[in-house]
């Protein structure tokens, strides 16, 4: 796990990079589809921004409409339009916030990505976000 300091009290590793700063990534300018409703893959703007193509995702197959990961000395979070619309559910706010209080003990960036809908509607949904969180208690 390269792309961490040792600890929360270290700076996060800076390796030498190939990449030029200012290089044209021109599959960027074709990734997002004209029409509004068509779906995409998040990976596919990600990986070309990130130093080296070097992406390390995290719980690539726990709430696939979400995507966190590691880059080189940044962490990168941002919706998948290519699952659910990229409507965030129950899972991916759990997954997306534990992400961020990780990147935060360990004062990492991170680069978010967000092309949204909105969250999954829905009273299971509703239920399950706070009383799964353990905020409300059911009543019966």
């Amino acid at each position: 796990m390269n792309y961490l300091p040792l600890s929360n009290q270290d700076a996060a590793p800076i390796r030498a990079n190939i990449d030029p700063w200012e290089r044209d990534i021109p599959s960027l300018d074709t990734v997002i589809p004209l029409q509004s409703t068509a779906a995409y893959n998040t990976l596919d703007v990600i990986e070309p921004i990130v130093d080296e193509a070097d992406f390390f995702e995290i719980m690539p197959d726990y709430a696939k409409n979400i995507i966190t990961g590691f880059g080189r000395t940044v962490d990168i979070g941002g919706n998948q339009p290519k699952v659910a619309a990229g409507c965030l559910d129950i899972n991916a706010s759990v997954k997306g916030a534990r992400f961020v209080r990780f990147c935060d003990a360990f004062n990492i960036p991170i680069i978010t990505f967000v092309d949204v809908p909105g969250f999954l509607p829905g009273t299971a949904q509703e239920y399950e976000g706070t009383h799964g969180l353990g905020h409300v208690d059911r009543v019966k």
